[in-house]
Parts: structure tokens; C-alpha cells; sequence
């Protein structure tokens, strides 16, 4: 099979070719799915501490900043690292929401 063919088959289709009981099959998701909990909730951190180093260099948190502005000499660099520092913080909100969904599934047991 090429890994064309391949990759248009989706993992629960691949599942479902094994010969595995559906509990076993459950807990192959279950599995994976607190795996990319553990990767997400590893990646925000590294955000978490990526945003703190940058509003330390503003001397106020991004939601002060975004209310007071930034100075009118700012420089080019200080326009760069706020831009940063909005993507970053953009960033961790949406991972925070998958970590939600993702958490969700078990809350549903």
C-alpha cells in the first residue's frame, strides 16, 4: 500500500482492520489521548515560561499592556517582542482548549 493510500485512512479505520477487542481498542485512544494531554500540558509550559520572560521585560502582564499600549518611541525591537508576545499568549489559549477537550473525554466515563 503507498503512503498516499495510506495516509487517507483514518487511525480509527486502522484500528478497526486489527483483530483486537474493543476494549483494547479504547485503550489504545485512552492511551494516546493522556499521551498528547502530557505533550500539550509540556509545550504550555514552556509558553508559560516564554511569556513570563516578556512581560518581565515590559514590566507588566500582556493583559496590562494590551489596555495601556505600548510607548510612542518604542522601538522596533520592543514592537517585535510584543508582537511575540501576543502570539504566545494567542498560543497558549488555544492549547489550553485542547488540553480541555482532550480532559473532557474522560470526564464523560
Amino acid at each position: 500500500m503507498s503512503n498516499a493510500i495510506n495516509s487517507e485512512v483514518s487511525i480509527f479505520e486502522k484500528l478497526n482492520r486489527l483483530n483486537l477487542p474493543e476494549e483494547e481498542k479504547d485503550l489504545i485512544v485512552e492511551n494516546g489521548a493522556r499521551y498528547r494531554i502530557l505533550e500539550f500540558e509540556h509545550k504550555l509550559k514552556k509558553i508559560e515560561s516564554e511569556i513570563a520572560k516578556l512581560e518581565k521585560s515590559f514590566g507588566q502582564k500582556f493583559e496590562d499592556l494590551e489596555t495601556v499600549g505600548l510607548p510612542d518611541e518604542a522601538d522596533y525591537k520592543t514592537h517585535e517582542n510584543y508582537m511575540d508576545l501576543k502570539a504566545l499568549v494567542y498560543g497558549r489559549l488555544e492549547i489550553q482548549e485542547k488540553i480541555k477537550a482532550l480532559k473532557e473525554l474522560f470526564e464523560l466515563e
